[in-house]
């Protein structure tokens, strides 16, 4: 995704066509100079194809952290992590041992 407003636009789209009912929660926010910490939950059900997979139907509720750098009150840089680990073994799509 383009580092600009329509790449956060594209990446929205991407998880909202997978997980309509997508939920963010923020849980906690820190900010420090020109940066910015949440710790955020997230809840969705799997409803359409997900990185090549069918729906399962099953929600999930996983942690993410968001790290943003802003410059003239705009976000320049972005670091997420989300717990994309316990996100497919909730929806059933971790490949079996």
């Amino acid at each position: 995704m383009p580092p600009n407003v329509e790449g956060v636009k594209g990446a929205i789209v991407s998880l909202r066509t997978p997980f309509p009912d997508l939920k963010l929660t923020i849980e906690e926010i820190i900010a420090s100079g020109d940066k910015t910490w949440a710790r955020i939950t997230a809840r969705g059900t799997h409803q359409a194809p997900f990185m090549g997979r069918p729906p399962t139907s099953k929600s999930f509720t996983i942690t993410v952290i968001d790290i943003c750098r802003f410059e003239n009150g705009q976000i320049v840089e972005h670091w997420g992590v989300a717990d994309r680990l316990s996100l497919m073994g909730q929806l059933g799509l971790l490949p079996r041992p």
